[in-house]
């Protein structure tokens, strides 16, 4: 298929949707780029939640370390959230059987549901979380709009700042909340995270002024306006993750060939950090979506769920 394409279609991209191990899904790149210009970064979306409930980036940090496209030709297509659920096989051999069934515990205390499957021993193990991304990085019925809102986006940031092709689900743009009803009434778990709006009613709750559905929108819309000015986020800048304390914080640094950089710094956490002076290029010390020049021979003071996007502007 691919040398169908080549020949007759050049320039088009051949993306694969493979929820499958991390090891057997970037086999799909072939034999360095000659099947699948890109793929599916499925370990991803769930990575993002385990270090997050767990308060360890370690995984995520180590894993992330590991990412390289085969080929000046590929890429991966990076999100964290679809019209299905967020499949947990992606983290077979990365993170321990445990932490997956704390993820699906988590989820089902949030309103959501845990698709399985059986396994050759006939025992069921968790498949697929059925959940809205909103939902599933916090529980709406325990947090206030403002917080739920910035560990939303939080996620976003860094998805949005890695090395690849971004992709953004439609209700995680206009943060939407679990669609129980729907999965009641289907019977389809997947549901759960498919709401179908009318216009006026989508329109009302992005414009209500303190809602959450509107905080998210509007964060949204300024991560995309800042990200498609940076040359440092193209598809085939380098990254280099930063040797940051694995208790909550998580850094990496992308390079263009021609030398701009831009540094992706976050704290994860429900707690103020700060970054240690010398693990971040003192250059870079502006920060394009607070608008702020930070001081990092003092260290980068970081507010719960904050990312930075740090640039020598």
């Amino acid at each position: 298929m691919r040398r169908v394409l080549d020949k007759l279609v050049p320039g088009t991209l051949v993306l694969t949707e493979t929820n499958v191990p991390h090891g057997e899904n970037v086999s799909y790149f072939g034999c360095g780029d000659d099947e699948a210009h890109m793929v599916y970064q499925f370990s991803l979306p769930p990575l993002l939640l385990d270090a997050i409930h767990n308060t360890d980036t370690t995984v995520l940090r180590d894993w992330l370390s590991t990412i390289q496209p085969p080929s000046e030709i590929t890429t991966f297509f990076n999100f964290t959230a679809s019209h299905d659920g967020i499949g947990v096989r992606p983290l077979e051999g990365i993170v321990s059987q445990e932490r997956v069934d704390k993820l699906a515990a988590i989820v089902r205390s949030h309103g959501g549901r845990v698709s399985t499957r059986r396994q050759s021993d006939g025992t069921d193990s968790p498949y697929e979380l059925n959940i809205t991304y909103l939902d599933a990085v916090a529980d709406s019925s325990k947090v206030e709009p403002q917080e739920h809102s910035r560990c939303f986006l939080a996620t976003q940031a860094i998805m949005l700042g890695l090395p690849g092709i971004p992709a953004v689900y439609f209700h995680s743009l206009v943060g939407s909340p679990n669609d129980v009803a729907a999965a009641i009434e289907t019977g389809q778990n997947r549901r759960i995270n498919r709401h179908k709006y009318e216009r006026q009613t989508l329109e009302s709750v992005i414009a209500e002024p303190q809602g959450l559905q509107r905080r998210v929108f509007e964060g949204f819309r300024r991560l995309l306006a800042v990200r498609i000015a940076q040359p440092a986020f193209h598809p085939q800048a380098s990254m280099q993750v930063l040797p940051l304390a694995g208790d909550g914080l998580l850094g990496f640094v992308r390079t263009t060939e021609t030398g701009e950089r831009l540094a992706v710094v976050a704290n994860l956490t429900h707690n103020p950090r700060v970054i240690p002076n010398g693990l971040v290029d003192e250059a870079l010390a502006y920060d394009e979506l607070a608008l702020e020049r930070i001081w990092p021979e003092d260290g980068i003071p970081m507010r719960p769920f904050q990312v930075r996007w740090l640039t020598a502007n």
